[in-house]
């Protein structure tokens, strides 16, 4: 499992670009879908696609979804934004149930 969250930063890392751009969109989007009530937090929104995209690049490669992805690379980028998205929306999900009221 450590092997894996290495080779999860390391692609991050390599599309830092790409990194940036999809957790600002997905963790954004997963905090609207999950609780509207959630405005003006963008810190959060940064955390939660961080946390979000990190969780789902490493559950795509648990899963061995990877080498399947790989195999469309002109899609790379939609991937990634859905896998961002699901892991996000896992992420926000769970910070809606803990947060304090």
């Amino acid at each position: 499992m450590e092997q894996t969250a290495r080779e999860v930063l390391l692609y991050m890392q390599e599309n830092l670009g790409a990194t940036v751009i999809i957790v600002l969109i997905t963790g954004f989007a997963a905090c609207k879908a999950v609780a509207s009530d959630w405005k003006g937090i963008s810190l959060l929104f940064i955390v939660v696609g961080v946390l979000g995209y990190f969780l789902g690049q490493f559950l795509t490669l648990i899963l061995g979804l990877k080498e399947i992805i790989d195999l469309i690379p002109q899609f790379s980028w939609v991937f990634d934004l859905i896998i961002g998205f699901v892991g996000s929306f896992i992420v926000a999900t769970i910070a809606n149930f803990v947060k304090p009221t």
